[in-house]
């Protein structure tokens, strides 16, 4: 495939497919916030992935979470390659997550580049063809369900060949270090939601993880389980908020996502012992 070849060959903003890797960094505004996967065919890519450096060459793969940001990227003039760049709810669609592809997720959230052997370039280059065989056909009817069955085909043997490739297996080590990062993915959903969602499956449907397995990895990593960690993070924004906002208690539950204000007071007279009148009447008694 020459370079005066490569082109976007799909666009429906759930689905980008490029052939031309020269005008990645102008697309990067485009693709960002997707799921992509960077087939290199040829060449060479140096860029900066939350400012690490990466370097790929010919049959490197490189798969880029959501949360990815890529910038600095140096192209070589030889450079052949495709970009598959999926709205993440529609990789979902695509994709049925299972257990299997988890272990893959979280060995790919460490280790985003993979090196294809001879067979792999081979599958892979035949569905390219069959993808741009698709393109072409003059009949577009089904074109749509054609090129997503076709990119979900793909994805099924990306994650057939990292699973082979890392051998992952259950065991003691690779356990902990997966509990370790799981739990440190949930610390930063946390952290970052300015307003905390109470209920566990909110972040386990984030992690792609069921709410009884996120509170077991909880429990083993820290002795609380994933309610108490998000009670905690709930009850210390509700203390600030009493003690150093002029906001009414009713106006700090609605912003906080309670029902009402009484269910706000008694949660945090469960949890904190005394009522949201009470603990700002203290606040107030402090010298400042």
């Amino acid at each position: 495939m020459g370079k005066e070849n490569w082109q976007r060959i799909y666009d429906d903003t759930d689905l980008i497919i490029l052939d031309n890797f020269h005008k990645l960094p102008s697309a990067v505004q485009r693709i960002k916030g997707m799921v992509c996967v960077l087939i290199i065919n040829r060449g060479t890519l140096n860029a900066e992935i939350n400012e690490d450096h990466i370097s790929l060459k010919s049959s490197d793969v490189l798969i880029m979470s959501t949360r990815v940001n890529i910038s600095n990227v140096k192209l070589s003039e030889d450079l052949d390659g495709m970009i598959i760049a999926i709205r993440e709810i529609s990789s979902k669609a695509l994709v049925k997550v299972n257990t299997h592809m988890l272990k893959c997720l979280f060995r790919l959230s460490d280790h985003p580049i993979l090196h294809m052997e001879a067979e792999q370039r081979e599958l892979f280059g035949h569905y390219h063809s069959i993808l741009c065989s698709t393109l072409q056909n003059e009949d577009k009817t089904y074109q749509k369900e054609i090129v997503y069955r076709i990119v979900g085909a793909m994805l099924y043997e990306l994650f057939t060949f990292i699973f082979t490739v890392n051998n992952i297996q259950e065991n003691e080590e690779s356990s902990s270090v997966q509990g370790e990062r799981l739990f440190k993915q949930f610390m930063e959903l946390l952290v970052s939601s300015e307003v905390k969602e109470r209920q566990v499956q909110y972040y386990a449907h984030k992690l792609y993880i069921s709410p009884k397995h996120l509170s077991v990895v909880c429990k083993q990593q820290t002795g609380k389980t994933a309610r108490v960690w998000i009670n905690e993070f709930i009850l210390t924004d509700i203390k600030y908020m009493l003690e150093n906002s002029d906001w009414s208690i009713k106006e700090i539950s609605n912003y906080l996502g309670f029902p009402n204000a009484s269910f706000f007071g008694k949660y945090v007279r469960q949890y904190l012992g005394k009522s949201p009148s009470r603990i700002r009447a203290a606040s107030k008694k402090k010298p400042k």
